[in-house]
């Protein structure tokens, strides 16, 4: 996942119609306040150089304000891998556009101004997966949601989805002993995983999980399996462990449903 430190060290670009200079945003260490860099002209890019990542593929994101009264914002609003989104997407109650979000992992959106957008988010969009609210403001969970610097989040970051609704998961059942299982395991909107996948030391299969928002993985047997996953997989974002028992952190873990995780989410991410 690109980190909010990778994400607030990138550079914003802001212009000055009255002077025809560009002027950038860049954070300073404690994240939290902003200094003002004049640089040449010529570097238009958004994001530093080290945070854009071209294995990553391309998203499509529609955004609409929402018809309420007051839902438009005359504020400006970033997002990693892009820059300021267009104006016209929310200067006017029920706006619509789309944009094209290249480079990065994540959906991250920052506020610039204190004029509130209340909006929607479709496309290729998955789970809010972090946000910060401003002191004493209101989270409003998804969708709508809303984003300023005053009154509610300044700052939200979503997981992305293919753009059919399908992801690549890899498993590898761990090399050591008893690392196999002749248990039962299921994926929430996939199914029983194979047997094939687990039942000796070593075993590797790869699934395609589609319509889900995370992966959610079931143990249904106490038969502990061992095993690493990759492809469009990321960060564990939840996990149970049964009564007494331990949790593995990181690869390889474990799972059944008498010593260790009966139940682990994970969120996806897609690469090329």
């Amino acid at each position: 996942m690109m980190t909010k430190q990778a994400i607030l060290a990138a550079f914003i670009k802001i212009s000055s119609h009255a002077s025809g200079e560009s002027w950038y945003l860049r954070s300073t260490k404690d994240k939290k306040e902003f200094q003002h860099l004049k640089l040449d002209k010529s570097i238009s890019r958004v994001l530093a150089e080290e945070d854009c990542n071209p294995s990553y593929k391309c998203h499509q994101v529609h955004f609409q304000t929402a018809s309420d009264n007051e839902s438009q914002s005359q504020s400006s609003f970033t997002v990693a891998g892009y820059g300021r989104i267009p104006k016209y997407c929310h200067d006017a109650i029920g706006a619509e556009c789309d944009i094209e979000v290249c480079g990065v992992e994540t959906l991250a959106m920052n506020a610039l101004g204190a004029d509130a957008w209340k909006f929607y988010m479709t496309g290729d969009i998955g789970d809010m997966i972090d946000h910060e609210t401003v002191a004493g403001g209101t989270h409003m969970p998804p969708f709508p949601t809303m984003l300023d610097t005053d009154q509610f989040d300044s700052y939200q970051e979503y997981s992305f989805k293919d753009a059919n609704g399908c992801y690549q998961i890899q498993f590898t059942t761990a090399s050591e002993e008893n690392s196999e299982s002749q248990g039962e395991f299921s994926i929430d909107g996939y199914g029983f995983i194979p047997k094939s996948c687990h039942n000796k030391r070593g075993a590797k299969c790869t699934i395609q999980v589609c319509d889900a928002d995370s992966l959610k993985i079931r143990a249904l047997d106490d038969d502990g399996w061992r095993f690493t996953i990759t492809g469009d997989v990321g960060t564990l974002i939840d996990f149970l462990t049964v009564p007494t028992g331990e949790h593995t952190a990181g690869f390889p873990t474990w799972m059944d449903t008498d010593q260790f995780d009966y139940y682990q989410r994970y969120e996806f991410v897609l690469h090329n």
